[in-house]
């Protein structure tokens, strides 16, 4: 008597377990305000139009951009807080930069914005910290690093 075997059974897939959704970071309400209009920006897409002060929800641990180009910001600013726990934040107010350079002829730049032959005074600008270049004919001959702070003005002296 021939006894056959029975025929292999197909190999199955390794089943693995499903994972649980992970839950949404919690909604935070947001508010930001300024002593001048900003847009408030998430990735790249304008979420509050500009104003002195905004009040939204987003989630926590979102990233957001404060731009306003006439004051020279852009800055990135993270939600921390909880649902119960608001996040606030104020725009860095304003000061001056003077910028002093024995280039004349040149233009100074600011972000890649052209502002004219020096001496030149930018009477507001977001306190910050900017990289201050002398351009001339196309080509960066001096920069300078000059730190703005709210209601004060510094002078950038270039040589």
């Amino acid at each position: 008597m021939l006894f056959r075997s029975a025929p292999a059974a197909a190999p199955t897939a390794e089943t693995k377990p499903v994972e649980a959704p992970k839950p949404a970071a919690p909604q935070v309400t947001v508010t930001l305000t300024g002593g001048y209009p900003f847009e408030v920006l998430d990735g790249g897409k304008v979420v509050s139009a500009a104003s002195a002060a905004h009040e939204f929800k987003s989630a926590a641990g979102k990233s957001l951009v404060l731009s306003a180009p006439k004051y020279f910001l852009k800055q990135t600013v993270r939600v921390e807080g909880s649902a119960g726990h608001g996040f606030d934040f104020e725009a860095p107010g304003l000061g001056k930069l003077d910028v002093r350079s024995t280039q004349e002829t040149c233009d100074v730049v600011i972000d890649n914005r052209k502002l004219g032959n020096p001496p030149l005074v930018v009477q507001e600008i977001a306190a910050g910290q900017y990289r201050v270049d002398i351009n001339c004919a196309g080509d960066v001959v001096k920069s300078h690093y000059a730190t703005v702070k709210a209601g004060q003005t510094y002078i950038a002296a270039i040589r």
